[in-house]
């Protein structure tokens, strides 16, 4: 299909003295919706959306071009949206938001890589629960991905100091570390992170790149040990995560140098990429705070889409707790409408009904339900 013939879709909205474009178009060699995210003119993120069979059904090429048209349309409508909503909940926070609120906000900007916008909701979170482990860790992601290797550094420290046994603090500080080129702080962070998750593949990759990195220093005798260790790494981050392939086992079999084990590396880290949850977690956040702090403008065709997307992210291997945790709470605010419904048809009994008191017990027992899922979707908030 010739890309010429789709429309390429672009948006600007100003925010507090800064420019946001949101650019989406569509890549027929990849049958993807490309979205692009912009602040002042630099590209800050992107987000390829497959689109999935059954999606587009098959019609004539003048059809076909309609209906990805409306897909195209679609997607940009839907993330330009998210972006307004994204600075509409920034304002209501700073009126009425708690800590947990503020933090779920910056994880919700970091998952679009706008991480100013994220390093001001984790500070302000810190102001308001000074003690929440979360946010140190969060704010320590914020500043290495700024290049900020000190800060980040004191931060997950503190959020160690807080709550020592989190095996992602341990692997963040590692991280670090490993950003400094100090290889053998890194080392004994990672190594602490796996005693606290034995199968934490991220760690063992990292782990992996560090004797990797120790390795190719000239002169140093221990080489041929470090690379074995390297690969021994490798091979624990393949067997923890990653969908078996064959090209990949041989690849892990026949490593004997180390731009054999630089090659692995690459391809391991390109898929752990692939397999990154970080940005449907973050839409998770997002809706946590929608269904908080805008109940009643959340709109039954959001949370249908939502429920869609969480489902098929965990269809297609993204089967984590907390996105299961977030599916449930999605589940739990979907029945406030169907409460509405059941509540509008007790109405109606009751003005139809000479038997109105059984109408009534029933119109009161439904409000009483909507009340108890709104007070649980606010503690649960909480809990997340």
């Amino acid at each position: 299909m010739d890309d010429l013939r789709l429309p390429k879709h672009k948006e600007k909205i100003g925010y507090r003295g800064n420019s946001y474009a949101v650019e989406t178009e569509y890549d027929s060699l990849l049958n993807r919706v490309s979205v692009r995210l912009f602040k002042n003119r630099r590209l800050v993120s992107s987000r390829s959306i497959r689109i999935r069979d059954g999606q587009i059904e098959k019609s004539t090429e003048r059809e076909e071009i309609e209906k990805r048209k409306e897909k195209i349309a679609y997607y940009h409508r839907e993330e330009y949206a998210l972006l307004i909503s994204f600075f509409e909940l920034s304002q209501k926070l700073k009126l009425n938001g708690d800590g947990p609120a503020h933090h779920s906000l910056g994880l919700v900007f970091l998952g679009r890589e706008l991480l100013e916008e994220a390093k001001e909701e984790f500070l302000l979170a810190l102001v308001k629960t000074p003690t929440y482990s979360p946010v140190y860790n969060h704010l320590g992601i914020v500043y290495l991905k700024l290049g900020m290797i000190e800060e980040s550094i004191k931060n997950f420290q503190t959020a160690l100091k807080i709550d020592p046994d989190f095996a992602d603090y341990h692997h963040n500080l590692g991280t670090a570390f490993l950003e400094k080129k100090s290889y053998l702080e890194a080392e004994k962070e990672f190594q602490e992170a796996l005693k606290l998750n034995p199968r934490y593949q991220e760690v063992y990759l990292n782990l992996g790149f560090s004797c990797l990195e120790r390795g190719g220093i000239e002169g140093d005798t221990s080489t041929e040990t470090i690379l074995k260790e390297a690969l021994d790494n490798f091979k624990k981050a393949y067997q923890f995560g990653f969908k078996k392939d064959l090209r990949m086992e041989e690849l892990l079999q026949k490593a004997f140098t180390w731009e054999d084990l630089s090659r692995i590396y690459m391809l391991l880290k390109s898929l752990l990429t692939e397999e990154s949850s970080l940005e449907i977690k973050s839409l998770c956040d997002y809706f946590r705070l929608r269904f908080k702090y805008d109940p009643k403008v959340v709109e039954k065709k959001e949370v249908e889409d939502y429920l869609l997307q969480l489902s098929q992210e965990i269809v297609e291997g993204k089967n984590y707790p907390d996105l299961r945790h977030s599916l449930a709470l999605a589940y739990i605010f979907y029945s406030r409408y169907i409460l509405k419904l059941a509540e509008k048809q007790f109405q109606n009994f009751i003005q139809l009904s000479s038997e109105k008191k059984s109408g009534e017990t029933n119109l009161e027992m439904s409000r009483e339900l909507e009340k108890k899922i709104e007070l649980y979707l606010e503690e649960s908030h909480q809990e997340v």
